[in-house]
Order: C-alpha cells, then sequence, then structure tokens
C-alpha cells in the first residue's frame, strides 16, 4: 500500500474501502492502524483540500505580488525615460514627410511647434493638437507648451497648452457649469452630457 508519510510521522496513509487508514506513531504495535466512520473522513479530506487551496492562493498572491512589485520597477523606470516635460514657446507649423517644416496644404496631418532658434518640435497627433489647430476663440498662434518626449520616437506629447495675446499669457478650458467639470478638449460634458463653454484665463 503506497503511503504519503514517512513511517511512524503520523501522517495519512490511504483512504480504502469508506475507511481512513493512519499510521500512528511511535509506541503502537506495528502495523497498527485505527478505522474511522465515513463522515468523520470526508470532514478530514475536506479540511485537508481548504488548507492545500489557501496555501496554493497563498502562493498565487505572494507571486502576483512579486510580479505587480517587478513590472512596477520596470514603469517606474520607463517613466523616469520619458517624464523630463519641457516648456517651449513657438508657433504651430506644418509639417512634410522628413518631418521638416513646409507651407501647410490641405490633408496635412503632421505638425510641430517651432522656437524662437528655429528649432521645431514634432508633435504627436492627437486631441490636444486637434484643439490648437480648430478652436477659433484662441485667435493666436503663439503657444506655451508643455511637452513630454515619447521614448523610442522623435515627436512630443502635449501635456499642457497655453497661449500669448497682445504680451499675455492665457490657459484655456471648457468648462460644464452644471456639473463643476473642467476639460481641455471642446465637446459634451462627460457627466451631464451637455456641450461645454469655451473659457480662458489671464495666467498670474
Amino acid at each position: 500500500m503506497g503511503r504519503s508519510g514517512a513511517c511512524g510521522s503520523g501522517g495519512l496513509d490511504a483512504h480504502v474501502g469508506g475507511f481512513f487508514i493512519a499510521e500512528l506513531g511511535p509506541g503502537v504495535p506495528r502495523g497498527g492502524i485505527i478505522r474511522l466512520p465515513g463522515d468523520i473522513i470526508n470532514m478530514i479530506m475536506r479540511q485537508t483540500r481548504i488548507w492545500r487551496l489557501r496555501e496554493l492562493v497563498f502562493l498565487g498572491i505572494l507571486g502576483l505580488i512579486d510580479h505587480v512589485g517587478s513590472s512596477g520597477l520596470m514603469m517606474a523606470q520607463s517613466a523616469d525615460l520619458t517624464s523630463e516635460n519641457i516648456v517651449i514657446r513657438g508657433i504651430l507649423v506644418c509639417l512634410n514627410a522628413e518631418g521638416r517644416e513646409a507651407p501647410c496644404a490641405e490633408g496635412v496631418h503632421s505638425y510641430g511647434l517651432k522656437d524662437s532658434s528655429g528649432r521645431v518640435y514634432p508633435l504627436k497627433a492627437d486631441k490636444s493638437l486637434d484643439t490648437l489647430r480648430t478652436e477659433p476663440r484662441i485667435q493666436s498662434k503663439d503657444f506655451q507648451l508643455t511637452l513630454r518626449p515619447i521614448q523610442n520616437s522623435s515627436l512630443f506629447e502635449i501635456i499642457n497648452a497655453r497661449f500669448f495675446r497682445d504680451g499675455k499669457l492665457y490657459e484655456f478650458y471648457y468648462y460644464c457649469e452644471v456639473c463643476n467639470i473642467k476639460t481641455y478638449h471642446p465637446g459634451l460634458c462627460m457627466c451631464c452630457r451637455q456641450e461645454t463653454e469655451y473659457r480662458e484665463d489671464v495666467v498670474k
């Protein structure tokens, strides 16, 4: 008969014919066994499965914590490489396929921010860029953008956008008075689905 524990350890040996056969500890005559009723056996087996399940869950949680910790460290390290935001003042310009400034033409989808030294920062195409290009109430081409370099790319992502008009620096946003929610892209309020209102304030 196969055994799961060492001789004399008091471990479980087998479940045979509705009885639980356990090897007893020292002092019991050799070959001594006990026979327990089936309901007690079932209770013991259920408890054993619960213990094993708890052990597996605990080990799984430890593994998950280790994985998340490692992933978090990798993400933090990656963020360190791309989190060096820069603030640039310049004007929006159109870019050709090579990423160089070119005359704006219909169908152009690439844009950059050109600073006073002539350097161009290619911009990622997203809602923030679309807003700068299409919002008529800004009435300025002179922007101050907070940019984040995108890892493994020559593009920059717009993190914050402001503009100059008549020598003053403005911030702009879209506001829902009903929900008291401020966003930076035009459209419906994310809460009440009413149209948001364009607003701008002088930066002090």
